[in-house]
């Protein structure tokens, strides 16, 4: 019962800062908010691998680490380039970034 409890905690937190991310007080489109869900999503993976492991290493909660990795995806998407690094490796550099300073 109390992991059925964290885990719909968990979600309800994850959702929680997904509908979050907006810049502008108020979206113009539901259009701009539904293309930076989708591309969280598409990188979830990545995400959570670093969250999971800047959290083991600093011992701050899984949970801070996602948010942080989640904010960093949006902002490197829209802060993107230099088109010699490949975006994924972009991605991943960003996020690491974001954790290892969010540890300090």
């Amino acid at each position: 019962m109390l992991m059925e409890s964290t885990d719909n905690l968990m979600i309800y937190n994850y959702n929680q800062a997904l509908l979050s991310f907006t810049d502008e007080p108020n979206p113009t489109t539901s259009i701009d908010i539904l293309e930076k869900l989708k591309f969280v999503k598409a990188n979830m993976d990545l995400i959570i691998n670093l969250a999971a492991w800047y959290s083991i290493e600093t011992n701050i909660p899984f949970s801070q680490m996602l948010k942080t990795g989640i904010s960093s995806v949006i902002k490197s998407a829209k802060s993107y380039r230099d088109h010699q690094i490949e975006f994924g490796e972009y991605l991943k550099k960003e996020i690491s970034y974001a954790m290892s300073k969010s540890s300090i």
